[in-house]
């Protein structure tokens, strides 16, 4: 039996989408960039490091998607290895840190609340059809 979807749900939808979405460039932004320059600046040797923590934290984080966790650790795993090649990595820690604080406080709770909405006004909308 098909339903007609309303517009508010639609919006919930759309909004933890966007949380989702945001939480997830707040997060890989910064570790992205200095990881590819990372690469770029380092040495064979630094960049062999750097890309078997990479592979590493690829292998943790397939890990955690298969049981539906939210490990934060890859993070972690990729700033050591930037630190093998880089010197100065404070910027990347403090935005870091700010992504993982917006994450924690606004990003995740926000996402939570909107997808719960958009269940809700699902059923209620099943329940109206």
């Amino acid at each position: 039996m098909k339903y007609q979807k309303s517009e508010l749900t639609k919006k919930y939808r759309k909004l933890s989408i966007l949380m989702w979405w945001l939480s997830l460039i707040v997060l890989l932004t910064p570790i992205s960039y200095y990881v590819v320059r990372a690469f770029m600046i380092g040495n064979t040797v630094e960049k062999l490091a750097l890309g078997g923590l990479a592979v590493a934290a690829i292998i943790i984080t397939c890990f955690s998607l298969l049981q539906k966790l939210r490990l934060r650790s890859p993070l972690w795993i990729c700033i050591l290895g930037i630190y093998v090649v880089l010197d100065k990595i404070i910027p990347l820690l403090i935005m870091v840190a700010i992504g993982v604080i917006l994450d924690e406080l606004i990003l995740s709770p926000l996402y939570k609340k909107f997808k719960e909405q958009a269940t809700i006004n699902k059923e209620i909308d099943k329940r109206i059809s």
